[in-house]
């Protein structure tokens, strides 16, 4: 419960600061991990993880337990623990409504001024409030990780390939037993969590019945003994000594927390030495999540420390990360029509480079991978350092994209030549062409960021995601079309829809669409949609219970008319199919449905009489002329053009709209022509003309469509 008064964020921290070294505390602390980070994982949709102990502010928490040389020990009474525990969550949801608070203080100190300001003024207001150390903390430490365990141990072998000999020389860092111990330690913590929430069914059996009860800290706190033995389970070739050296290289005891450690946004040495060691040879494993992003983010932290090594380190993660990229575009798009390693010509000189880009039709996607992450500095709030560390991260690899979209798009000639020399030759026809700023781990904030920094950008903006985002969309967005239609969505709607990280757009587009909803000009994301995504890929990589149906990710919709048209489309073999497949997708499920059923009474009727059927289906966009659809079966091939033609075109003109799709169909129903009109709406004298001689003189089927999806 947030107090009536508002005090002072330092004086929170100083009771903060106090509670976690009083007495026994450490039993509390435990008690909250027990409540909170264990999920039952036939529910994790579902999950209210506002209720729960964030990661962020259990680091917080134990990293200023670590700045005093002890930890007390003395045990204390379940009263005394509950007690504790409400203090914490007082505390830590006092501490949090400051930056909220704060926030809002200031942005209503500017209100009333900036009716009267300038743009440029606007502009720099905005950035001030909106950049400032206070929203960039609720953003940041508040936000969401930005990735899943199990991705950490598919992506450090990959990015750490070219640094095995530096790695083994130098550290006892081996990813492979990593996981495997990192495995164990899950397996561990499990076993006991449930062992004490259903101790009844143990004692007695397996516990003796003057045996004590079990303590929360047992959930989390081993021997080393204990720690080898769940491990050779798994694996018998790991030995003690192998085990001991992983959990001294993540390990950090107390007193060795820095000095300068002391609020949300300060470099705080739990987070990337996330086992405490209690003693000798015991060790407190609380958090697998910063466990699993220590082991993957540390290697390059630990070679960049190495002046001699920093550059050729620097070099290898540059071009691993673009290997990564290009491995998962190949993935998607086929080998044939992805490239790498680019470099674009105007003459003789050399303009930029293209890291990884993959070809669509009349689309081409352009990956710039970048390693840079966010500095201390600008996670503690500096404003300067988050422009700096937002420029090179996202502004910079953007405006290369920037050359090479306006070199692909414009008229100049130019060349691309790829690593071996070889010349690449796009097909004719390219039309638009997205950008992904990639980097290799989550960029914090990044969409609060963007919309701040890059607010008067006057074309698409990019997508900046992390290889972690990559993998996700790769998994589920496994068709090119399916994936390219899922970033020009998220480009086309980056003003309107809203969240706070790139699994939620990805969740919410996977189940509903990234569509504004009827009469909306905004949409903003809850953090469950995420969860959706949580529950589902647990069950694809982990095999977590499937999720229950209402909680089910991917749409039930299947209409195998609409499939048979989509891959008719794919097989035209004309750049302009990727605009008419999107066209398509953005067709909400009712609408196709009924446009499909009417295709199927057109088909029956010409296949009785075999002569010429057809019907025409505006479709609004919230309730504004968007699109439509003329289906003709029947008849001869020259006869079906010929009729196409002019109906597709008079009903694109009475319906003032921009997207048309014709498609015509022999009497069994078999497509064998498709013709696709996007040139935007315009009234004139002769067609105006035209239109009304057509209606005058024809009986064309014109149907009225309507949904509840928009």
């Amino acid at each position: 419960m947030r107090k009536e008064k508002n005090r002072p964020r330092d004086t929170i921290l100083a009771d903060i600061r106090k509670l976690v070294v009083s007495k026994g505390y450490i039993y509390a602390l435990a008690e909250i991990l027990s409540q909170d980070f264990f999920v039952d994982t036939r529910n994790v949709a579902n999950v209210n993880w506002r209720e729960r102990l964030h990661n962020n502010e259990f680091a917080l928490l134990m990293g200023l337990m670590l700045k005093s040389p002890t930890i007390d020990y003395r045990e204390i009474a379940d009263r005394e623990i509950t007690n504790a525990i409400k203090q914490t969550r007082s505390l830590l949801d006092e501490l949090h409504w400051t930056y909220n608070y704060d926030f809002g203080r200031r942005l209503a100190a500017k209100a009333d001024k900036i009716v009267t300001m300038t743009e440029a003024n606007k502009k720099r207001e905005f950035e001030e409030v909106f950049g400032s150390k206070d929203m960039i903390i609720e953003s940041t430490f508040y936000g969401d990780s930005g990735f899943y365990d199990v991705q950490c141990f598919e992506l450090a072998p990959k990015l750490y390939e070219h640094d095995t000999e530096w790695l083994d020389n130098n550290t006892a860092y081996d990813v492979s037993k990593a996981r495997t111990i990192y495995q164990a330690i899950n397996d561990l913590t499990r076993a006991m969590h449930y062992g004490r929430s259903h101790e009844e069914e143990f004692v007695g059996k397996t516990i003796p019945e003057t045996a004590p009860s079990m303590r929360a800290i047992d959930e989390f706190a081993f021997p080393l003994a204990l720690i080898v033995k769940s491990t050779q389970r798994l694996d018998k070739s790991i030995t003690e000594a192998d085990v001991k050296a992983f959990l001294d290289m993540f390990s950090c005891k107390a007193g060795e927390q820095l000095d300068s450690f002391n609020e949300p946004g300060d470099e705080n040495i739990y987070t990337y030495k996330p086992i405490v060691k209690f003693a000798d040879e015991i060790y407190f494993l609380p958090s697998k999540m910063f466990l699993a992003e220590a082991i993957y983010k540390s290697p390059l932290y630990w070679m960049r420390k190495d002046a001699g090594y920093a550059d050729t380190v620097n070099e290898h993660i540059g071009d691993i990360a673009e290997d990564i990229t290009y491995d998962y575009f190949v993935k998607i798009f086929g080998k044939e029509n992805v490239y790498k390693h680019i470099d674009i010509y105007k003459g003789k000189n050399r303009l930029t480079d293209i890291d990884v880009m993959a070809i669509l039709g009349n689309t081409v996607v352009i990956a710039q991978n970048k390693s840079k992450k966010m500095t201390l500095s600008a996670l503690a709030g500096d404003a300067d350092a988050i422009r700096t560390d937002f420029k090179k991260a996202v502004i910079d690899p953007y405006e290369q994209g920037i050359k090479v979209r306006g070199t692909i798009l414009g008229n100049d000639p130019y060349k691309l030549i790829d690593s071996t020399g070889k010349q690449i030759t796009l097909p004719q026809g390219i039309e638009h062409a997205y950008i992904l700023c990639i980097s290799n781990e989550p960029y914090p904030a990044v969409m609060n960021q963007m919309r701040v920094f890059m607010d008067k950008v006057d074309q698409l903006p990019p997508i900046q995601i992390s290889l972690f985002d990559l993998d996700l969309m790769a998994e589920y967005l496994t068709d090119p079309y399916e994936f390219v239609f899922y970033i020009k969505q998220r480009l086309e709607n980056h003003e309107g829809i809203i969240s706070g990280n790139e699994i939620i757009h990805l969740a919410y587009h996977l189940k509903y669409g990234l569509f504004m909803p009827k009469d909306s000009n905004m949409l903003a994301l809850d953090e469950s949609f995420g969860q959706l995504l949580d529950a589902d890929y647990y069950h694809r990589k982990m095999g977590t219970p499937k999720p229950k149906d209402k909680d089910a990710l991917l749409p039930s919709w299947k209409n195998e008319e609409y499939d048979k048209i989509i891959e008719m489309v794919k097989k035209l073999g004309d750049p302009m199919q990727t605009d008419i497949i999107f066209f398509l997708m953005t067709i909400p499920h009712d609408v196709m449905d009924t446009i499909t059923e009417y295709i199927g009474k057109v088909n029956d009727l010409a296949a009785k009489d075999q002569g010429y059927h057809d019907f025409s289906a505006p479709i609004d966009n919230n309730g504004k002329p968007w699109g439509g659809i003329t289906y003709i079966a029947g008849g001869s091939f020259q006869g079906t053009l010929k009729r196409l033609e002019v109906i597709a075109e008079m009903n694109k003109y009475r319906a003032k709209a921009d997207i048309w799709l014709a498609i015509g169909a022999r009497s069994d129903g078999l497509i064998s022509i498709m013709a696709f009109n996007n040139k935007p709406w315009r009234q004139t004298k002769d067609m105006d003309q035209a239109l009304d001689f057509y209606q005058k003189n024809t009986h064309g089927q014109m149907i009225e469509m309507k949904s509840d999806q928009q």
